[in-house]
């Protein structure tokens, strides 16, 4: 639903825009940055730029495996940009693409303990 709202936006900034939007997306390779990206490439008039940590094999086939795009669009469209190194490197990247907006797509699947679930059943079972 978010990545809907985020479409639809950027969809209304369009044509307050230049002909283009350069937009970088982070995370490209994991589920919610590739979603985005996916969706930034099939959209008329935006040219995404996918942020990963580390460009290499396994990062290019799990972004073409949730992104559903062809290797040559993959491979054209990730830039490799460590943030734990400094800033230097982001910023550099967004001088030479020229992005002017930023996806920020992170997500998080959690880890289920057995341990926090007996409590939350004992918890349930005892009336806490």
């Amino acid at each position: 639903m978010w990545v809907r709202a985020v479409s639809a936006c950027l969809v209304l900034l369009l044509p307050l825009t230049a002909e283009s939007l350069t937009v970088a997306v982070s995370g490209a390779a994991g589920k919610t940055g590739a979603l985005c990206f996916r969706r930034m490439s099939n959209m008329a008039g935006t040219t995404p730029i996918g942020l990963v940590r580390k460009l290499n094999e396994k990062t290019i086939k799990r972004a073409m495996k949730r992104t559903e795009l062809e290797r040559s669009e993959v491979e054209a469209g990730l830039a490799e940009v460590d943030i734990t190194q400094g800033p230097d490197n982001l910023t550099a990247l967004f001088r030479e693409k020229q992005v002017e907006a930023l996806i920020i797509a992170t997500s998080a699947v959690p880890k289920i303990r057995i341990l926090s679930i007996l409590k939350v059943l004992i918890l349930k079972l005892f009336g806490r």
